[in-house]
């Protein structure tokens, strides 16, 4: 807990505690009766001060509170195994457990073979098609090196010939210290491709950056793993493979899998090789892709855990003989190629699938992604699936084709909703909370409020495929205790439709130990944003292409069509300003001359016809009329100028054009005032005196610059507006002589005219009974003057211009 117990930051490992700062009494109690051999910060070099990121749409995200960790060393594993049992117990510590010891996820050594994960043509006792469907899937799309896959392993063979050009991060060991199995894990999720050797990765062109966590004396540690984590996704990697795991449970292992889901990183683990249900760490960590293994039979891979936190499946391999080409074959140490089995070979080839959906949907959230390979996955196996699922097999063995079908030929669309009722809600209880925004970590008293909303969604489907809750987007937590502070939203199991669905999240109530109420978090119900997904034809598509032809062609597209949807462009093109040629979903429209046209388009799929959004193109130079003037109070020809702004209409449609106002002070021309983003309708200007002015408009396009077009107007002072019930005067500009009528005229008054010096020109005195009174003006020269009109203490002031 905070301030209960300070060391350097620089610690050496052998730091005794009784040099610390320990502000909790029982703490340094509890530590004196444990006698540690050592404590230390478990990182050291954590800037507690740089608590809060922000994710690539400014969302703002707590980083975990790992300044506040630290390592205890004891002489043997029973002392420190007593010792935990005694910390657990003290309330200045959330939480105390050992170490864990994670193993690689891997069989033995295998030579030569297939690349059947990939392309199953039935040999060796296999069925055709027991696969990932790769071939087809790369008909679709082959993926992008603005996609980088982290891979937490022994470190990669970077000069590889499968991985060079393309990998980054921490190498492989060489010599007697060598581990193949980061190298073939790569190589499985995003070897190179035509290169005349090996075989190839699931997703070929996905950049690789290597997080080493395992040397030659092994682990390297919860607090160095964490690191590594947190360091991939601030580099920018959005998908992370991790082949290794093991029965411990760590609460810094799974802070940082938060905050790389928080960031909206996609994380894979595999389950693990044991032979059974026991639950493996991280794979049992909730938000991310637990994956398990299969044969090339489609069965299930003995070697294979399962349980119910398993996600999905992959082919993974089947024996441990070191001979079989039954099991998966990859990149392997000093430029060579290997086969290897276990969940360790399953859970990259998951990793190349959502790299292929993440660049080819880069508008793709990590629960899309995820949602996505579990929708599209085969059924396989023998045991039985309800409602799409079993702990042997997941949601099914992975189908990469099938995935990238499914973005292809229909559109996930993301939605938010805010508000919410309250469902349902708990009494109180304990809960901890790590790395939750605008919350210490910490342990408290809480009530849970189950949070709901029906939502309609903003169009209609034909069918809906698939709908799922984004934890990145919502505001609510999930019910997990420890809370991590990831968001959580879900559809309510029975309540989707093609029209809608209703939303489920949790927010808390938070109190102190002493029952005083902190507040809601992350917010209160009637606050919380719900965001979420729905995948299907809807009925929004939309013509892709650019807003401007300049000089050449321009090609436009109607995207995401779905299979069977049949369209037709039903644009008028004016045969003076383009000519026109259409193939397939798409019409290229060639410039002939100058002006602005409008495209359509009509979609007709299972749904009916769909008239789609028209689009408006500028060709060539930017088109743009007079603009006019827009009289605020009536005093035609004039400019009223209040506080309010000042407005004129540009008088265009071209709205593939942007527009700059301003005002030349008359007659010198000065510039007075600029607008850079006028706009089509309504330009504005704040409050400008009184004068004359010019106002000017130009419209600007990637094509080219207007030119300037220009009106004439006239500023009245408008600004005034003290008893203004009482006077009329008129008229302003004034020639030979300015009128004032008083509504009231059961009061003296003092009438004086100035000019911008302050000289008085002219002085009148007004007697009680006076309704009018007439100033000579035509010895005045022309200009701006003030009229002060003073009545007992207050004073009404008013700008005149003098026109003769």
């Amino acid at each position: 807990m905070p301030d209960s117990l300070e060391i350097p930051d620089n610690n050496k490992e052998d730091f005794n505690y009784t040099k610390a700062k320990i502000l909790s009494k029982s703490l340094e109690s509890t530590l004196y009766k444990l006698q540690p051999a050592a404590i230390s910060k478990a990182f050291p070099n954590w800037n507690k001060a740089d608590s809060i990121k922000s994710r690539t749409d400014g969302a703002k995200i707590r980083t975990p509170q790992f300044d506040r960790i630290f390592n205890l060393t004891f002489k043997t594993e029973s002392e420190a195994n007593a010792a935990i049992e005694i910390l657990k117990k003290n309330s200045a510590i959330l939480f105390a457990e050992k170490n864990s010891k994670p193993q690689l996820h891997s069989d033995p050594e295998f030579l030569n073979g297939t690349q059947w994960h990939l392309n199953n043509d039935g040999r060796n006792g296999g069925v055709v098609g027991a696969d990932i469907n790769a071939i087809q899937a790369w008909n679709i799309f082959t993926g992008s090196n603005a996609v980088t896959i982290a891979v937490f392993d022994t470190g990669l063979e970077l000069s590889h010939d499968e991985l060079t050009g393309k990998s980054s991060g921490d190498p492989s060991l060489s010599g007697t210290n060598a581990q193949y199995h980061g190298t073939h894990v790569a190589g499985i999720a995003a070897a190179n491709a035509f290169n005349v050797i090996g075989g190839r990765g699931v997703d070929w062109n996905a950049r690789l950056l290597s997080k080493r966590i395992f040397e030659p004396s092994g682990y390297i540690g919860d607090a160095n793993v964490a690191q590594k984590i947190i360091d991939a996704v601030n580099a920018g990697a959005q998908i992370s493979n991790h082949s290794w795991g093991g029965s411990s449970y760590s609460t810094t292992i799974a802070m940082a899998f938060a905050y790389s889901y928080k960031m909206n990183s996609t994380s894979i683990v595999s389950m693990g090789n044991n032979n059974g249900n026991t639950t493996q760490y991280p794979a049992g960590n909730n938000n991310l892709i637990a994956v398990g293994a299969t044969q090339n039979n489609d069965q299930h891979s003995l070697f294979s855990n399962t349980g119910n936190h398993i996600d999905v499946c992959a082919p993974g391999g089947i024996t441990n003989s070191g001979t079989d080409p039954r099991d998966i074959r990859s990149s392997a140490l000093n430029n060579t190629y290997e086969f290897h089995a276990g969940t360790s070979q399953a859970a990259p080839q998951v990793a190349g699938i959502a790299s292929l959906l993440k660049g080819f949907r880069p508008n793709l959230f990590n629960d899309d992604i995820e949602n996505i390979i579990k929708i599209s996955a085969d059924e396989v196996g023998n045991d039985p699936y309800t409602n799409g699922f079993n702990n042997t097999m997941g949601h099914g063995r992975v189908n990469a084709a099938q995935a990238l079908t499914l973005l292809q030929q229909n559109a996930v669309n993301h939605y938010t909703a805010t508000g919410g009722t309250v469902a349902s809600s708990t009494g109180n209880y304990s809960a901890t909370f790590y790395s939750t925004l605008g919350l210490a970590a910490g342990n408290y008293v809480v009530k849970r409020h189950e949070v709901i909303k029906a939502v309609t969604f903003p169009y209609s489907f034909c069918n809906v495929l698939g709908a799922w809750g984004r934890g990145v987007g919502t505001s609510g937590l999930s019910v997990a205790s420890p809370n991590y502070g990831e968001g959580f939203c879900e559809i309510v199991p029975g309540t989707l439709t093609n029209t809608g669905a209703t939303l489920r999240t949790y927010v808390y109530e938070v109190y102190n130990i002493l029952g005083q109420q902190i507040g809601f978090y992350p917010t209160t119900p009637a606050n919380v944003t719900f965001a979420y997904s729905v995948l299907g034809n809807a009925d929004n598509y939309t013509i892709q292409g650019s807003n401007l032809i300049c000089n050449t062609s321009e090609t436009y597209t109607i995207q995401n069509l779905p299979a069977g949807a049949t369209f037709n462009w039903t644009a008028n093109l004016p045969s003076g300003i383009v000519s026109s040629s259409t193939s397939g979903n798409s019409i290229t429209l060639t410039k002939v001359g100058n002006g602005q046209i409008t495209l359509t388009a009509t979609v007709t799929t299972a749904c009916g016809n769909i008239n789609l959004t028209p689009k408006i193109i500028g060709v060539g130079a930017p088109i743009l009329g007079m603009p006019n003037f827009t009289n605020l109070d009536n005093q035609n020809p004039y400019w009223c100028s209040n506080n309010t702004g000042n407005s004129f209409t540009i008088e265009t449609n071209d709205l593939s054009a942007t527009y700059e106002a301003r005002l030349l002070a008359y007659p010198s021309l000065n510039l007075y005032a600029t607008n850079n983003n006028a706009y089509p309708g309504n330009d504005v200007f704040g409050y400008v005196p009184a004068g004359y002015y010019v106002f000017q408009v130009r419209a600007i396009s990637a094509c080219g610059t207007s030119d300037w077009v220009e009106t004439e107007v006239e500023s009245l002072d408008c600004s005034w507006n003290y008893r203004s019930s009482n006077y009329n005067i008129y008229p302003n500009p004034a020639n030979n002589e300015l009128n004032i009528e008083f509504q009231n005229y059961n009061n003296a008054r003092d009438i004086q005219l100035l000019n911008n010096k302050g000289d008085i020109l002219i002085s009148s005195q007004i007697k009680k009974g006076d309704k009018k009174s007439v100033l000579s003006t035509k010895e005045i020269p022309n200009g701006t003057y003030y009229l002060h009109i003073n009545e007992g203490k207050e004073t009404v002031k008013k700008q005149i211009i003098i026109k003769h």
